[in-house]
């Protein structure tokens, strides 16, 4: 199971950025393969990504290069630097807690999704301080005590904020 982290932050060049509806001149297919061939893989660090956009710069936005070429480059430059900008986002302590975050709450839905009386909580961040938030709604007082009880079973190491309203009928 692929960690929900993961989906948060861009590591690779997505290789829709390469594909065309064009005709595409041989030259210019060696040269968007080239491209993709630099953009391989995963960007784990600022060196690797500063290298990477220079050579993408300096070899294929100049106006000796077809429209194409110079397209598909802006684009691969756009996502380095989208890229560049979630690396330092999960090397913060914010997004190192929010990565966190995202992955306690993957293994804590795995037991709460297997009821439908908890289909109406959520778990998240706080949006400033360093603690999870158990949001949502339920009409039964017993949904919430064994919320509490699940979430307490596997102990975040993080204070636990509860924003449950008990919607009781009359």
């Amino acid at each position: 199971m692929e960690k929900w982290s993961e989906s948060l932050v861009q590591r690779k060049v997505g290789d829709e950025v390469f594909e065309t509806n064009e005709d595409v001149t041989q030259i210019d297919q060696t040269q968007l393969d080239d491209m993709q061939f630099l953009c391989e893989g995963v960007f784990t660090d600022k060196e690797r990504l500063k290298k990477v956009r220079g050579k993408i710069k300096k070899t294929y936005c100049g106006k000796g290069n077809s429209s194409l070429v110079r397209n598909v480059a802006e684009s691969v430059l756009e996502q380095l630097a989208e890229i560049k900008d979630d690396l330092k986002f999960a090397k913060s302590r914010r997004g190192k807690f929010i990565l966190f975050v995202n992955d306690w709450a993957q293994q804590a839905y795995v037991g709460l999704r297997q009821d439908t009386r908890f289909d109406d909580i959520m778990i998240g961040s706080h949006l400033e301080e360093e603690r999870i938030v158990v949001t949502g709604e339920t009409s039964d007082p017993a949904t919430l005590v064994e919320t509490i009880q699940m979430i307490a079973t596997n102990e975040p190491g993080v204070p636990v904020e509860y924003r449950i309203t008990v919607q009781t009928t009359r």
